[in-house]
């Protein structure tokens, strides 16, 4: 017998069992350096919308939750980018500073119909719903924007309500019907102002 032959198998098994170890070792890294450049395009995301750091902070949180039940169930998600979207979308409306898709859309090169698609994967990752937007939840800061006073806000919040209670803007955007609403309230707002 070689008893060379015994020592050359274990010199074997150690070396294959070395490379595994490598590649595993290298597998986290490379995981773990894409999840720090996933976590600084949420950062990037939020200070291009002007959002807080605990919107980033929640949004990673989520992205960081996604990833591993992703992994979990063995289940890839559609796209990076999308994921970062997604949670940055969700974040702002738990927060309560909602912000619609498309200006989600304006700070990411992930498209519309790729959000669309993975926030519905995003959402069962995390085992939570998301309710539609409505007109309500962003007359608020468009009023703003626009230096519009709170009365006239509040007018628009109940013209938004009270048309969603009449099945008006059934099957509607919402943005066109907070912009009817501001609108029809700066009109109401004129005519009070005329008649005085």
């Amino acid at each position: 017998q070689n008893p060379s032959g015994g020592r050359n198998a274990v010199d074997t098994c150690g070396s294959a069992a070395n490379l595994s170890k490598n590649q595993f070792r290298a597998s986290n890294q490379s995981h773990d350096r894409a999840l720090l450049d996933s976590y600084k395009e949420i950062e990037r995301m939020c200070e291009r919308m002007n959002l807080n750091s605990n919107i980033a902070k929640a949004a990673q949180h989520m992205f960081k939750t996604v990833d591993d039940e992703s992994k979990k169930g063995k289940k890839a998600v559609r796209s990076t980018e999308a994921v970062v979207a997604s949670t940055v979308y969700i974040a702002c409306r738990d927060e309560g500073v909602p912000r619609t898709l498309k200006e989600v859309c304006a700070v990411t090169n992930a498209t519309k119909k790729d959000i669309g698609k993975t926030f519905k994967q995003v959402q069962q990752l995390l085992k939570k719903t998301v309710q539609p937007m409505k007109a309500s939840d962003i007359i608020t800061r468009f009023c703003s924007n626009l230096r519009l006073s709170a009365n006239l806000e509040q007018g628009a919040i109940a013209i938004a309500e009270n048309a969603g209670k009449e099945n008006i803007t059934e099957g509607r955007v919402y943005t066109s019907i907070a912009g009817a609403a501001i609108f029809m309230a700066c009109l109401l707002r004129a005519d009070k102002e005329d008649s005085r």
